[in-house]
């Protein structure tokens, strides 16, 4: 249903792109929870002892979207501290195509994300190397290796 609502509304790249994210999300064990909306879509869950961490969701709107307000300080540490929501922000900087804001962290305006912005590969790869650092930093909080992402699966 969510595939036929993009390629609707947008067309072949967005499903292309929400698919390898899903494929993706499968094959570097994070979690993946469909939305009950009119738009559809789904968030990616980044799992710890801690607690849930849900930053992105991808939408039937054609965006991907900034998640974290909804968590704010309740997020696992070390994201319940926004400086390191902040540094996810930052980080979706290095993403052709991503608008940022940081002056909302913790409001949904934070990131602004097409999915078609992602058809470009070495932008879904920045994705998914930053993807990759959430869920390191939220498993490991005392690791900060500025260059995660060596280990990446594509």
């Amino acid at each position: 249903m969510f595939s036929k609502k993009l390629k609707e509304n947008f067309g072949d790249e967005e499903v292309r792109v929400a698919k390898s994210i899903l494929d993706w999300a499968g094959q570097n064990h994070i979690e993946v929870s469909w939305a009950v909306s009119k738009r559809g879509g789904f968030f990616l869950h980044f799992s710890s002892d801690n607690g849930m961490f849900y930053p992105f969701n991808i939408n039937g709107d054609g965006n991907i979207g900034w998640n974290a307000p909804h968590q704010q300080d309740k997020s696992p540490p070390p994201f319940n501290k926004i400086e390191k929501r902040r540094d996810i922000l930052e980080r979706m900087k290095s993403v052709k195509g991503a608008i940022i804001n940081l002056d909302k962290v913790d409001g949904y305006t934070g990131l602004r994300l097409p999915i078609r912005a992602l058809s470009d590969e070495k932008a879904l790869h920045k994705f998914f190397e930053i993807l990759l650092w959430v869920k390191e930093t939220l498993l490991s909080p005392n690791l900060m290796n500025e260059n995660y992402g060596d280990n990446l699966k594509y």
